[in-house]
């Protein structure tokens, strides 16, 4: 009879060097509290009058909790250049550290 850690080290051992990197890198992106989200900031340089992207509901909202979280930031450009047919939308850069949602950098580019 096996126990559970000498099943899992079987399974390991099935997996090609490149799978088990791929599975590491997935779950260090699975535990990086940093996402992106897509805004539109009506008055420029005025943080009241920002609303975020919820693509859900292909609507905008004034809760970061209502948008749409990105985990990398190609895949939220690309969102908001599907979204935005004046270039008017920007990325935010977020973090989900401590259960809690924070804007870490309005207008993020890498």
């Amino acid at each position: 009879m096996t126990t559970d850690s000498e099943a899992h080290d079987e399974q390991d051992d099935n997996l090609t060097p490149e799978e088990l990197r791929s599975l590491k890198q997935a779950v260090k992106e699975l535990n990086n509290p940093v996402r992106y989200v897509v805004y539109s900031q009506i008055i420029p340089d005025d943080r009241k009058f920002i609303r975020f992207l919820d693509i859900t509901s292909s609507t905008y909202g004034q809760e970061l909790s209502h948008s749409t979280l990105f985990k990398k930031y190609e895949v939220a450009k690309a969102v908001a250049d599907v979204y935005s047919d004046n270039g008017r939308l920007r990325i935010a850069k977020v973090t989900t550290k401590g259960d809690k949602l924070r804007v870490v950098r309005y207008n993020f580019e890498p």
